[in-house]
């Protein structure tokens, strides 16, 4: 069975407009290329700890991480990531 892979996110403002977009890979350029593409420079930006969001300082953003071996919702900053998981297809 071949894997798909989708790549979610949900603005705060707005939760209940995710955005949803099957991805062929979860390298950093397929990732962060649609991030660049949807969410303006100097916006927060929560992630996990996946190796393909590094960087994302660099480009402009406030990039905060969850680390889901340690927690779901970070407790310095309250931030987390499971939201984008409450919708289903």
């Amino acid at each position: 069975m071949d894997q798909r892979w989708v790549f979610g996110m949900v603005n705060m403002a707005h939760p209940t407009k995710p955005i949803f977009i099957y991805v062929p890979d979860r390298r950093q350029e397929t990732l962060q290329g649609i991030i660049e593409h949807h969410i303006p420079a100097g916006s927060v930006v929560v992630t996990d700890g996946w190796q393909a969001y590094r960087g994302l300082a660099q480009q402009g953003y406030l990039h905060l991480v969850v680390n889901h071996q340690q927690h779901f919702v970070d407790p310095r900053t309250g931030k987390f990531t499971v939201g984008v998981c409450d919708f289903h297809a």
